[in-house]
């Protein structure tokens, strides 16, 4: 607390605001300083004398800034708003602004007399400041004046708008404390879930690996099959992990923007290397169509991109155990620029209207959306969509129970090259 400025728990505007209400409501002068008088805010309703004359000579400047130093240092001694005489015998006000016990800056008004300046006192200040003494005077003659008691409601007035304020710098210093907090518990929590993480992928993988490894050698086949369901089984843990840490990272806002050039052809060439070992043991083809007119190189962020066909790619094999899947890609000009356009499309046994409700649900942001089938969590969808939100894009769905599923991803992109693709 000790290192926290005011205008780190209250913004700027809001306290010229504050300030400015004040003035426009009691005609008095006011600026809002610091707990070294140095002011914060643009003063409003300064007299000529002050505002003009005073801004002669260095001199001047500094009486002027020991004063709002004074009414800091007054309100922070006594513990309460304090009523003092300026250099230039005006009467001003100021008003603790405090968050935590501790005093953030001082909302200082006034410029006020009780009784008119006598000529001495206008010569003094004239001589003193080595100011002209007609303007001087002049100048003087325009101060306001008051009696006691309407100092005394004014002194109060003020209060309550330093006491809003210290309110609000309060609230928002116990939220910002809370925040801290709570980014302490996510950060511990974060390091708890990647050592979590790195245990669970390494064991998985070993898993992968020695299946693998067995395969390779001769075994009755009621033990082949048995190994393949075991190797299958950890592949989907791997991308369950996977997607469940991306969920998380999304959560905590860790998730990022990350645009360079890249080629369609290449990227499709990814995902099929990819997804191969998923189609084993399935009567399942894998088509890419890539319109010609595509441009050679796209400017985007191709890990996302590549990581939602990958999510979308490997639902859509897992729901077809014969016929085909279809990845096609074309771009499409918009008012705005370019539009990668993505269809993902299976002959897979499709969703029933409650299942298809169910994601279009989730594509909605309707992260309560319950799943009739109950079969899995949809977590690989929600990462998708969650994506797809991240790049500005758009994902839609349709399915015929029986006959397959479709998915169509937009999402804007820059076209570097012109050149078709071969």
């Amino acid at each position: 607390m000790s290192d926290i400025r005011l205008t780190e728990l209250i913004e700027l505007k809001t306290l010229q605001m504050m300030q400015d209400t004040f003035t426009n409501m009691t005609g008095i002068a006011s600026i809002i300083t610091d707990t070294e008088g140095i002011p914060i805010t643009k003063p409003r309703g300064f007299c000529k004398f002050c505002a003009e004359l005073m801004r002669e000579s260095q001199e001047s400047r500094r009486s002027c800034h020991q004063c709002d130093k004074q009414g800091a240092i007054v309100t922070l001694r006594e513990g309460h708003p304090t009523t003092y005489i300026c250099h230039a015998g005006l009467y001003d006000f100021a008003a603790p602004i405090m968050a935590g016990g501790k005093q953030l800056g001082c909302f200082v008004g006034g410029q006020r007399r009780v009784e008119p300046y006598s000529e001495e006192e206008i010569e003094t200040l004239a001589r003193r400041y080595d100011l002209d003494l007609e303007q001087t005077r002049q100048a003087l003659s325009q101060i306001g004046l008051c009696t006691r008691e309407e100092l005394e409601s004014i002194a109060a007035v003020l209060n309550q708008f330093a006491e809003v304020l210290s309110e609000l710098a309060y609230n928002n210093y116990v939220m910002k404390g809370s925040v801290q907090a709570l980014r302490e518990s996510l950060k511990v929590r974060s390091q708890f879930i990647v050592d979590i993480e790195q245990d669970l992928r390494t064991s998985i993988r070993f898993i992968v690996e020695q299946s693998e490894k067995v395969l390779f050698q001769d075994m009755p086949e009621n033990t082949r099959k048995f190994l393949l369901r075991i190797r299958e089984t950890s592949r989907n843990a791997l991308s369950y992990l996977d997607d469940s840490m991306d969920y998380a990272r999304m959560d905590e806002g860790k998730l990022g923007v990350r645009e360079v050039e890249y080629n369609i052809s290449e990227l499709m060439d990814d995902i099929v290397i990819r997804v191969q070992n998923l189609m084993e043991n399935r009567d399942v083809e894998l088509k890419v169509d890539i319109c010609g007119d595509m441009p050679k190189v796209l400017y985007g962020d191709v890990g996302r991109i590549k990581q939602i066909l990958y999510n979308l790619v490997t639902n859509a094999i897992k729901f077809t155990e014969e016929g085909y899947v279809v990845v096609r890609m074309d771009m499409e000009r918009k008012l705005y620029g370019m539009e990668l356009c993505m269809e993902v499309r299976d002959t897979g046994k499709g969703m029933r209207e409650e299942e298809l409700q169910y994601i279009r649900d989730i594509f909605e942001g309707r992260e309560d959306a319950e799943n009739p089938a109950q079969k899995s969590t949809g977590l690989g969808i929600r990462v998708t969509r969650r994506l797809v939100e991240l790049l500005y894009g758009t994902i839609h769905v349709d399915s015929i129970y029986g006959e397959g599923t479709r998915y169509e991803i937009r999402i804007p992109q820059l076209a570097i090259g012109a050149e078709e693709l071969g």
